[in-house]
């Protein structure tokens, strides 16, 4: 008898590489429409390698000044669940990648994270 020899099933693709960068700044800001404010952390990840990172890492004080542009937008409804919360990380990261967009040239902020978000 002879044996059907199947072809080996290809490796999957080892997938691209993500860098997070976390942005050591506390951002605090009051709410438009209350006297409450809010204060976040966030992080971030590229799939842009070494380039996008040392850009973040350049012209940090751009992104937080753009990151507070945002935030002083925001009102209680920004924060209210979890879809606007996720509406509001993308308001950042399109905010940020304008940043890296104008002063370096590149996007590549696949993703805002945040790692703490207090309303008070």
């Amino acid at each position: 008898a002879s044996a059907k020899h199947e072809p080996e099933p290809a490796a999957p693709a080892a997938p691209a590489k993500i860098d997070y960068v976390e942005l050591d700044n506390a951002f605090t800001s009051n709410l438009v429409d209350t006297g409450r404010y809010l204060q976040l952390r966030l992080a971030v990840s590229t799939h842009g390698g070494p380039a996008v990172t040392a850009a973040i890492e350049q012209h940090k004080l751009a992104i937080i000044s753009a990151v507070l542009a945002v935030l002083g937008e925001a009102g209680e409804a920004d924060v209210a669940d979890r879809a606007a919360k996720d509406r509001l990380r993308a308001n950042v990261r399109t905010a940020i990648n304008d940043v890296l967009r104008r002063k370096a040239g590149t996007t590549g902020v696949d993703e805002v994270f945040f790692t703490s978000l207090v309303v008070q």
